[in-house]
């Protein structure tokens, strides 16, 4: 099943939501907190310095600062390669490795359980054509397909299962 996808918006969040999230983006350090949508530099927030990052970019994809989601994404995946830290000789960051999978299925694809029901709340980042990914959910495995127009999800196995994809109510058969 295919569904459209409206543009996201670049709306600043409610003064609620920013509240909300400058309180749990809060560094280790207790410093002032910092919000995904730029309250202060980027290079200063220590979250953005290691597996943080990760949880960054799903609050700004949340928020639809889709460029800012991006920026932590790449931040939290290219952790070791790029070893920001300067400490690689002290073993991975396996945290963030996951955490960048999240970053997309949680951030971008914007995937939600709520009252037993599953929704996806998708976005692309510009810089990508499109992205793709395999869930288990229920005991039914669920490829979904993204690109810059529409989502697809597919049930690869198990019993039909209802989905919101986008606003949209879809129903998954084999």
């Amino acid at each position: 099943r295919t569904t459209g996808r409206s543009p996201p918006t670049t709306d600043e969040p409610s003064s609620e939501t920013a509240s909300h999230m400058a309180g749990t983006a809060a560094d280790h350090r207790r410093r002032r907190p910092v919000c995904c949508h730029g309250t202060r530099r980027a290079s200063d927030a220590a979250a953005t310095a290691g597996a943080g990052a990760d949880a960054h970019s799903i609050l700004a994809s949340r928020i639809n600062n889709i460029d800012k989601a991006y920026d932590y994404y790449v931040r939290a995946s290219r952790l070791d390669l790029d070893d920001y830290n300067k400490e690689i000789k002290q073993g991975l960051h396996i945290t963030s490795m996951g955490g960048s999978w999240m970053s997309i299925v949680e951030g971008f694809a914007g995937l939600r359980i709520k009252n037993d029901k599953i929704y996806f709340d998708t976005k692309i980042p510009k810089k990508w054509e499109s992205y793709s990914f395999k869930v288990n959910i229920k005991n039914r495995k669920i490829e979904i397909k993204i690109d810059q127009k529409s989502t697809s999800a597919k049930l690869i196995s198990g019993d039909k299962i209802n989905l919101t994809i986008n606003d949209t109510n879809t129903i998954l058969n084999k």
